[in-house]
């Protein structure tokens, strides 16, 4: 009956470290750059664009004049996990 009711407060107490497990990525997936998206974010040494300010702003100093203009969802709407 110990082992049992072990187990079951081990469960009990895991149980919501895993879904924060699940939901740990809904912030680290914004990119605003389609190239840099497009390269999986290895997009550091190669930036000669205006989105070298989120990548590495010390390129900027090499980037030719330009603007950006982008969409990026941050939230996901989807209520699978649910």
């Amino acid at each position: 009956m110990k082992k049992l009711g072990f187990i079951v407060i081990i469960i009990l107490l895991t149980t919501p470290f895993i879904y924060a497990e699940i939901n740990s990525n809904v912030f680290g997936n914004y990119q605003p750059s389609a190239r840099a998206r497009g390269m999986s974010g290895a997009f550091v040494a190669s930036c000669n664009d205006p989105n070298a300010i989120f990548y590495n702003p010390g390129a900027l100093a090499y980037a030719e004049q330009g603007i950006s203009l982008g969409y990026a969802q941050l939230f996901n709407n989807s209520f699978e996990i649910l």
